[in-house]
């Protein structure tokens, strides 16, 4: 893989032929953005499942492009297009590979120092908050836990 060097103006014409495209045949890119968020959603409550999903958004980015580059293709499906990269039978494979555990290692090393860094303080606070009254002492010594803080200098 290399990275381009290009004019600042190109995201900007990026950003319209993407606009074209989608006003073109939007049905078939919005369906599977629909496809996508409800995956997402359900991976919510699933964490292995997440993980899975997190360690396969080059894969689905990658995805995404080909469907896209495939819409005026007569013959090929959006979702046979979108689907490819799952399945490569190219030479990138390799590196293709090494980028989705590289991907994953870290969402799970910024999901193992977030879980550090809050322990479980972030929990304490909701769990004060959503009590019927809230009792306002308490939300005030949950919000008080330095490592309530700590976890959000670590997230930003």
């Amino acid at each position: 893989m290399k990275l381009l060097s290009v004019p600042a103006g190109t995201g900007i014409t990026w950003l319209r032929g993407g606009f074209r495209t989608v006003s073109r045949r939007p049905v078939p890119l919005v369906g599977l953005c629909f496809v996508f968020v409800l995956v997402a959603s359900i991976s919510l409550r699933m964490t292995w499942l997440l993980f899975a999903l997190a360690a396969a958004l080059p894969l689905i980015s990658l995805g995404f492009m080909n469907a896209t580059r495939h819409l005026d293709t007569p013959g090929m499906s959006t979702l046979g297009a979108f689907i490819a990269p799952a399945f490569p039978l190219h030479s990138r494979s390799a590196a293709l590979l090494r980028l989705t555990v590289v991907y994953l290692g870290a969402t799970l090393l910024a999901g193992l120092i977030s879980s550090w860094a809050f322990g479980d303080s972030f929990a304490a606070l909701i769990d004060a908050q959503s009590k019927e009254p809230p009792d306002p002492a308490e939300i005030s010594a949950r919000l008080a836990d330095p490592r309530l803080a700590l976890g959000f200098l670590v997230q930003a």
